[in-house]
């Protein structure tokens, strides 16, 4: 008999899921500072939170991205 693996938790597939749409939301917040002239013209303070922003969603990205290794690694 064949042995079946063990299926991914719920919880794995939803950390996977929101590391996944993070990662576009701060790829996309990244393209607008980068290339919309509006961001420009914004108050400064708001675009200082916003550069802010992105640095937390990125720092959050990697820590779901690690964890997410750490337990792929635990179940193999």
């Amino acid at each position: 008999m064949a042995k079946v693996k063990n299926l991914v938790p719920a919880f794995l597939i939803r950390m996977r899921a929101e590391a996944d749409e993070l990662g576009n939301k701060a790829i996309k917040l990244r393209d607008f500072i980068d290339n919309n002239p509006k961001y420009r013209e914004m108050d400064r303070i708001e675009s200082m939170l916003m550069d802010t922003q992105l640095h937390a969603m990125c720092a959050y990205h990697d820590a779901l991205a690690c964890r997410i290794e750490i337990i792929n690694g635990k179940e193999n």
